[in-house]
């Protein structure tokens, strides 16, 4: 009787401590993610662009990865015609988080548009380094640029400091996705 006992009991507490482990799973599940496994950026822009315009635009950069709390709220194409008669385009990206905070990233390869940035921006002068990242204080936003070939990007947020623009900034020119059709 004292072993039947024993292996009775055995099954109690195991029975007790299964069932408070799930207990515990539902009340406090893990909310762990992986974030590479459910964060897809590139695919989700192109998405959100569409696949006509991107086939106008040719190459788009992206970031790999939005910070945390952001997600991708639009992103557009603004086409135009310069007066040599050529087509120029414009990317245009709002990244929004839960406080209500945005980042705006644009991406143009509108000439017109460069140089009047450029010159608003950078002393009266219309030439800026290539691959050089400018960061400039603003009211209410901040803002890096860059000019990478044929494009100029711009990248606004509130609040954030030239270090963490800059390292978003580097994130996008980092990533081209190119058009292969």
């Amino acid at each position: 009787m004292i072993e039947g006992e024993k292996v009775s009991t055995y099954r109690k507490y195991k029975l007790i401590s299964t069932g408070l482990l799930l207990l515990f799973g539902l009340l406090f599940p893990l909310r762990f993610t992986d974030p590479l496994s459910v964060t897809t950026v590139p695919e989700d822009f192109i998405k959100e662009l569409g696949k006509e315009e991107f086939k106008k635009i040719g190459i788009v950069y992206t970031p790999k990865l939005l910070p945390e709390g952001y997600y991708i709220e639009s992103v557009e194409l603004i086409s135009e015609t310069e007066a040599d008669e050529t087509d120029a385009y414009s990317v245009k990206a709002l990244f929004q988080n839960d406080n209500g905070k945005p980042i705006q990233y644009i991406q143009s390869k509108n000439e017109g548009f460069n140089q009047e940035f450029i010159y608003e921006h950078i002393a009266g002068t219309d030439t800026i380094r290539e691959k050089h990242f400018y960061f400039r204080e603003g009211n209410p936003e901040n803002m890096v640029f860059w000019k990478n070939q044929d494009g100029l990007y711009i990248v606004y947020a509130t609040d954030w400091s030239a270090d963490d623009l800059r390292d978003f900034a580097r994130d996008i020119a980092g990533n081209p996705i190119v058009n292969e059709n």
